[in-house]
């Protein structure tokens, strides 16, 4: 468990910072960093008072509150969250108050039960995360992609149709008529049709000349090469087609790819704030330390379009160790600053956090590097340097580390991103190695 005085301690280090950090130097930026947070340590170890005090007993003979005694302001404000959640997919708690009393407890009971797990009206990290990050999903507008989902069941169906590849279908036979409407302008026959004639001259077999590089993207002009306005033209299309694309029938891979990576930016949003909320970061505190990130993982960023995504992340390791006091605090930074360039449309933000993440040894976030070489988001386009990082990221999911968005689909999410690059299983067994395609590594 993450501690959190040595957050505060990094949090203190870059509030401490009275000048502009610009044009410092990196060493310097890392000492200054680690001297404020042996202070903090000393502080605290001397002092023993490294949280706030609890407010002194009530005197009076009251009934007792739904409230749980000494709720921490964090941990009331993730509850909040959580009711807000069961509210917006119709297991009614009352008005959030960040108390999850009898009625909360029987709304996450409702909300258990509904999802097949235990009902026991106490939330785990994997049923928290389902709840919050498909509320988050639902806000940002995914539930558009489901009409007759949300028409027979409300807006709880979409916790389904969010997590289950396999829910009922998007569209019913009430809606068949829009697709042939619909299809021209997204179907892939004009791209096709662009690279025919480069297969009768070479004739490769189609595994050797689609399946190792990604599809080209559109020409981002400056005016809109922001990370908001791509995924608001992805999700334009995601509805277009009634659904996030899957991996059973891949039809634009481009789209299927971008989707993925707007997927995992709203997730991330949310997943940022609630760790700064978790541990009471101030959002000045939070400019100056993901500043600081920025500045410690710019030699790594330099290196990422030709550098071994296994030598960058070692790389981005040592940086970690200059910035944080344990990989624990790396991984709670790099994920607040993933979630603070997102929401800012700072992609060299959420890069180095991306960076951060993978230093601190978890893999499965390398796929936001490659989404950011594959868009051209914080660093240039460069789709071959983009598969490497997708498969870095595929391996790590199946060598069981956590998934870093939407776990209960990071199965189909993966497969998505398998299908979209053609790493089929039958490469994969063909390859003769329990890891995916081991020569696009060695690339």
């Amino acid at each position: 468990m993450l501690k959190r005085k040595n957050l505060i301690s990094l949090a203190t280090a870059a509030s401490l910072a009275t000048v502009p950090t610009y044009g410092v130097a990196g060493n310097d930026l890392a000492k200054a960093l680690a001297g404020a947070a042996v202070a903090g340590a000393i502080f605290c170890g001397a002092t023993g008072k490294c949280t706030r005090n609890k407010p002194a007993p009530a005197t009076t003979t009251t009934r007792a509150a739904p409230k749980p005694s000494g709720i921490s302001s964090a941990q009331r404000t993730e509850n909040k969250s959580v009711q807000q959640a069961l509210n917006g997919f119709g297991f009614n708690v009352g008005t959030p108050d960040g108390a999850l009393g009898p009625k909360s407890r029987a709304g996450i009971s409702s909300y258990q039960a509904y999802m097949g797990y235990s009902p026991t009206g106490y939330l785990d990290d994997y049923q928290r995360g389902i709840l919050l990050e498909s509320y988050n999903r639902m806000n940002a507008g995914g539930g558009a992609a489901y009409p007759q989902v949300v028409a027979s069941e409300g807006t709880k169906g979409l916790l389904k149709a969010f997590n289950d590849p396999n829910y009922p279908p998007r569209a019913t036979a009430a809606t068949a008529p829009v697709p042939p409407a619909v299809a021209p302008p997204v179907a892939p026959p004009p791209v096709a049709q662009a690279q025919a004639p480069q297969v009768p001259s070479t004739l490769p077999s189609v595994t050797q000349a689609a399946g190792r590089t990604l599809p080209a993207l559109p020409a981002l002009t400056p005016a809109s090469a922001s990370m908001s306005e791509r995924c608001e033209v992805v999700q334009l299309m995601t509805q277009t087609n009634q659904g996030p694309i899957l991996a059973a029938s891949m039809t634009d891979r481009n789209q299927a790819l971008s989707e993925q990576f707007c997927s995992a930016r709203s997730v991330s949003i949310t997943a940022g704030q609630s760790t700064a909320d978790t541990y009471q970061l101030a959002p000045e505190a939070i400019a100056q330390s993901c500043t600081l990130v920025e500045e410690t993982m710019a030699p790594v960023m330099a290196k990422l379009q030709t550098g071994a995504p296994a030598d960058l992340a070692a790389e981005a390791k040592a940086l970690n160790a200059k910035l944080a006091p344990d990989a624990e605090t790396a991984a709670a930074f790099g994920k607040v600053c993933i979630g603070m360039g997102y929401r800012e449309d700072a992609p060299e933000t959420s890069l180095s956090g991306a960076l951060m993440m993978v230093g601190a040894g978890l893999g499965p976030y390398g796929e936001l590097v490659g989404h950011h070489l594959r868009e051209g988001f914080g660093t240039a386009q460069n789709e071959k340097q983009a598969e490497r990082w997708y498969v870095e990221a595929v391996t790590a999911l199946e060598q069981n580390q956590q998934p870093a968005f939407l776990p209960s689909s990071s199965g189909e999410r993966m497969a998505v991103i398998r299908s979209a690059l053609m790493l089929d299983s039958e490469e994969a067994s063909n390859a003769g190695s329990g890891t995916l395609l081991p020569t696009l590594v060695k690339q």
